[in-house]
């Protein structure tokens, strides 16, 4: 599974990334399709993140109508925000 994405992950951070994002896309992908909707979004927007500003699920789709894991793995590999996982502070 780790190997037939692109860009492939490589060791044990992108991994448990790579791992992280399939939960969350399965976890938004509500009719089990492949793909998260805008609606499916809006949903997890405003029931599970108790936010009501619905405008919040352009920043994820922008032109994607139907987002799949391994577009959400680019879009996690290529951020310049994302933060490794074994960079975290200890606590």
């Amino acid at each position: 599974p780790c190997l037939i994405v692109m860009p492939p992950c490589v060791g044990e951070a992108d991994r448990f990334s790579l791992e992280a994002l399939r939960h969350i896309h399965k976890q938004l992908d509500d009719d089990n399709d492949g793909g998260i909707e805008v609606n499916e979004s809006v949903e997890f927007i405003i029931e599970d993140m108790k936010q009501q500003q619905t405008n919040k699920h352009s920043n994820l789709h922008r032109e994607d109508q139907h987002i799949t894991v391994e577009e959400l793995w680019r879009g996690w590999k290529t951020c310049e925000d994302n933060f490794p996982l074994h960079k975290l502070p200890k606590q």
